[in-house]
């Protein structure tokens, strides 16, 4: 009887669910990672062609303000609740070209902008149970910001080009899962203000990524 018993109970413990072993860390110390996905420049034609029109122009414009986009990172987390973080991020090009009728005989042109730098920031973290955490970020980053266009027209080209570097606001959220006490998978959204100057042209751009965490 004792035997049978025992088999029942081995056979019930089988039949449980087992949660996943918790691995979210809590402690502190250092952790690198990379991470990749869709940055947006948050470029729009209609603007483009209003400020055209400004300068007299008379355009139509198409645009391509998404891109690839990546980043390396390291940080220390001091404690469950709070690290700090820093690296290089690049955010790829916008492009943009159209045609125009004003000034006369009218033509085509075409323009790019890139923008990197490197970002330090404040992360406040949030253990929601199991093996996952969420996050947010608050910091600001060194960025450079490259423009160029060019336009031709009746037989004419001309080129003209803009750099800007300058300190700008950061911010973002994000979930991270623990795979194992060392290993994590991290989502995130990241808004990057006021990138550029009335050189290059001037806008926020967000990052969407995925990215790998390795903690030492």
């Amino acid at each position: 009887m004792r035997a049978k018993k025992l088999i029942l109970i081995g056979l019930v413990a089988a039949a449980l669910p087992v949660s996943a072993p918790a691995f979210a860390g809590g402690g502190s110390g250092w952790y690198a990672g990379i991470g990749a996905g869709v940055s947006d420049f948050h470029a729009d034609a209609a603007e483009i062609d209003q400020a055209l029109a400004a300068q007299g122009i008379t355009a139509s414009t198409a645009v391509d303000d998404r891109d690839t986009g990546y980043k390396a990172f390291v940080g220390y987390q001091f404690n469950p609740n709070f690290a700090l973080e820093g690296g290089y991020v690049d955010f790829g090009k916008a492009k943009a070209n159209g045609t125009f009728t004003a000034p006369a005989p009218g033509g085509t042109y075409s323009g790019e902008v890139k923008a990197n730098g490197w970002n330090l920031d404040a992360v406040g973290i949030l253990p929601v149970g199991g093996n996952f955490s969420l996050f947010g970020k608050l910091g600001f980053i060194r960025s450079k910001v490259d423009a160029s266009a060019s336009a031709a027209s009746g037989g004419a080209l001309g080129f003209a080009s803009a750099s800007s570097t300058e300190t700008n606001p950061t911010f973002g959220v994000g979930a991270k899962y623990d795979f194992t006490p060392n290993v994590s998978g991290r989502l995130e959204w990241e808004r990057f203000k006021n990138l550029g100057d009335v050189n290059t042209g001037e806008g926020d751009v967000d990052l969407w990524s995925l990215g790998v965490v390795y903690s030492f």
